[in-house]
């Protein structure tokens, strides 16, 4: 019997093998068995990938790299080449140099540090974390001037304080370079740089005195909190409080008040952090004006940085924030961060504050800066909404957090779940509304995830899943389900690099372990997840996304080698725009492009060095050549030529199977007669029954539109489909395929 055919999308991409036999689900009749080098568009249809543009061969070819974004603007972007000990940059399709020489500045992060660096961005400033090094902000300055510098965090953040009343440390001054000396084993040569939180109960302090005349009260009073001006006497004037935050050097007015033999006044005030306030008469006209200024009782919280480490019990430090007092106390706490405690590995912003969290010994907290100033994790006195917040995710396992994105919520994704940390129904978020909640039980790898839309997209902990995450009105929570089940085969061996590519197809590209590059074409809204595999005469390593003009480009860096050698270079796709003009197509990988005068030799290619070149030379694809001495040699002259290496598109169906009165053809003999390819903007090809089976097809020599007819010299088989293959530098879009199928032959 025979019937007719027809795949009108391939929106489902490439499918497990395991589904074979899953003509029920709808994605059977969408999905390829291979769909290799292909790339599926938004709307349905395929076309084979673009080539790569070789930019630039890395700094050592013996190292491997990571690509890093930075995205100042839509017309400002940049891509980061991270390296053993170093930075270099890239944009606008080239690396940056200055004096023929590679902008370069120098990093503290070697080789083996790479895969552990997490960013974030605010405007000129990359902000970078990694367990091991105190955190850093990259900052631009120009497209040649770059610099990398510690930050310096001030007012903490600090451990839960000590609760055990035996052991106390006592400071040997308050101010300055002091010695700091423990009662017990407390101190270790990582200690070097961290910091620690010291409190003394103060009394009040009160200076009193008369003005007579203008001029600043002599005496000053020093503390936190709140404090209490009381005057008395018959005058006429001004005066003012003054108050400082370094000790004396500087002030600035905080109240002033007036009376012309009629007023006194008995007035409080609160500060936040350690103060000292002065009194001074601005005018003083007639009798005297008597005054007593107060600072309450209080704990006063003080702050020291250890700068050296004597033994166990002794260190020496410098004051950062003025000490209450030189008598032992157990009231501190230690810094959170430091060398012997670790720093925190992952880094993001959520409601304009920067978010640190998980080192080694706080592996499930959060730290969030104070709103507006992302270098100050310090809380006041008495506390205000834009102090900063410490939040400790509550679980019975230790779970460690590798990722925070904002979604509206601050997403925080552990090894093992998700959890959302933020303020309840929306309110601002500050100290007594922040709260966090275990959203999802399917935790997240070590790989960034991806905002698309109101959703993330991540890798579940093995990288082996990926999975998207969103809030959901059934659960109220947020709930996440799997994109890769229908073609898990895809993501074995497990990805290690991941982004997101919005225009023009909406693509999030992975790199596997083993050097493959992995598409899955995501339009949420249509419930669309088309996965497509892609490879090259290499390995790709690492990958990463930035805006260009029209589209976002991704680039890579791949591993390849020539003479002997491994080599890496620094790639990007190129943009697969419709042409009509067959000289600006490019479908070479690793390639060159020359645009001139009419030539017959082109040099330049030592990167492609013994390897055997695909040529696309005025639009037409030439035999391929070896690269000899960095240069090839055409038979005749052309002006516009691309040469680089050759790749290969395949796709076949799953199968055509038809549901028929007397059951399925599913299992049965088939034998495909003829078939009717759909193609737009199409140049050659070859189809056939198999593999290893196909014949060229003749779609003109011009961009061809429309359908084509091709007789199938083909035998019966099951599970047979049609395999279709370009493996010359030219474009191919596949719409619908249509065959002529006999059924029990």
């Amino acid at each position: 019997m025979g019937y007719r055919m027809m795949q009108n999308t391939f929106a489902a991409g490439e499918l497990s093998p395991a589904l074979m036999s899953r003509i029920d689900l709808p994605q059977y009749a969408a999905g390829c068995r291979t769909l290799r080098n292909f790339i599926v568009h938004s709307h349905g249809a395929i076309s084979n990938r673009p080539g790569t543009r070789f930019v630039a061969a890395v700094k050592d070819s013996s190292k491997k790299v990571r690509l890093v974004r930075f995205v100042f603007s839509t017309t400002q972007a940049y891509v980061i080449e991270f390296g053993d000990l170093y930075c270099r940059f890239y944009m606008d399709g080239g690396q940056i140099v200055s004096g023929g020489v590679p902008v370069e500045i120098v990093t503290p992060y070697k080789e083996a540090d790479l895969p552990n660096l997490k960013f974030a961005q605010s405007a000129d400033v990359l902000f970078i974390a990694h367990p091991n090094y105190a955190p850093r902000a990259l900052t631009r300055y120009s497209h040649y001037d770059w610099t990398m510098e510690d930050i310096t965090f001030k007012n903490g953040p600090f451990m839960l304080a000590n609760l055990d009343g035996t052991k106390k440390l006592t400071p040997s001054a308050k101010t300055g370079n002091i010695t700091l000396t423990s009662n017990f084993d407390l101190f270790d040569a990582k200690h070097v740089g961290a910091l620690f939180e010291i409190s003394h109960f103060v009394e009040a302090q009160t200076t009193s005195g008369a003005f007579l005349e203008s001029g600043s009260w002599p005496e000053t009073v020093q503390g936190q909190g709140g404090w209490r001006l009381v005057t008395h006497g018959t005058w006429a004037g001004e005066f003012k409080i003054d108050r400082s935050i370094d000790g004396g050097s500087t002030w600035q007015k905080i109240r002033s008040y007036s009376g012309n033999k009629d007023k006194n006044y008995d007035v409080t005030g609160e500060e936040s952090g350690s103060f000292t306030l002065r009194v001074s008469a601005t005018s003083l006209t007639d009798g005297t004006l008597y005054l007593a200024l107060t600072i309450d009782e209080h704990i006063h919280h003080g702050i020291v940085k250890i700068t050296g480490v004597n033994n166990a019990r002794s260190a020496s430090a410098k004051v950062v924030t003025a000490l209450g007092g030189t008598t032992a106390t157990d009231n501190w706490a230690e810094g959170s961060w430091s060398d012997y405690r670790g720093w925190p590995s992952v880094v993001g912003f959520y409601e304009d504050r920067l978010c640190l969290a998980a080192n080694a010994n706080e592996p499930q907290t959060v730290w969030m800066s104070q709103t507006s100033d992302y270098e100050d994790f310090g809380i006041s006195n008495p506390m205000v909404d834009t102090d900063r917040l410490t939040i400790n995710l509550v679980s019975r396992d230790v779970q460690n957090i590798r990722w925070m994105i904002d979604l509206g919520d601050l997403l925080t994704f552990t090894n093992s779940a998700i959890w959302t940390v933020g303020a309840a129904q929306d309110s601002p978020l500050t100290p007594s509304s922040i709260g966090q909640k275990r959203q999802d039980a399917h935790g997240g790898a070590d790989v960034e995830p991806v905002a698309v839309g109101n959703e993330a997209v991540y890798l579940q902990t093995q990288g082996t899943r990926l999975r998207r995450v969103g809030y959901s009105f059934e659960s109220y929570g947020y709930k996440s389900t799997d994109l890769s089940i229908f073609a898990n085969h895809l993501l074995s061996p497990n990805v290690v690099d991941l982004d997101y590519q919005q225009e023009p197809d909406s693509i999030i590209w992975m790199v596997r372990s083993d050097g493959a590059l992995i598409g899955m074409t995501y339009v949420p809204e249509y419930d669309m997840a088309a996965w497509h595999r892609h490879d090259t005469d290499g390995y790709f390593e690492n990958i990463c996304v930035i805006p260009a003009k029209g589209y976002d480009e991704l680039w890579a860096v791949v591993r390849r080698s020539y003479g002997g050698q491994t080599v890496r270079y620094i790639e990007r796709f190129a943009h697969r725009k419709k042409s009509s003009d067959s000289k600006d197509w490019f479908f070479v990988d690793c390639g060159l492009s020359y645009d001139g005068i009419p030539a017959d030799e082109f040099s330049g290619l030592d990167h492609l060095e013994g390897k055997k070149v695909a040529i696309l030379a005025d639009g037409v694809a030439l035999a391929e050549q070896t690269v000899t001495g960095g240069k090839v040699t055409l038979a005749d002259p052309a002006s516009k030529v691309h040469i680089g290496l050759p790749y290969v598109s395949e796709v076949a169906p799953m199968g055509f199977v038809a549901q028929l009165e007397s059951g399925t053809t599913q299992a049965m003999p088939i034998q495909l007669q003829d078939a009717v390819y759909r193609f737009e903007d199409s140049l050659g090809g070859k189809i056939g029954p198999e593999k290893d089976w196909m014949d060229e097809i003749d779609l003109g020599v011009s961009l061809f539109t429309g359908l084509y007819r091709f007789t199938i010299p083909s035998q019966y088989q099951v599970d047979g489909t049609l395999w279709y293959k370009q493996d010359k530098p030219l474009p191919v879009t596949i719409i619908a395929i249509m065959p002529e199928v006999n059924a029990g032959g």
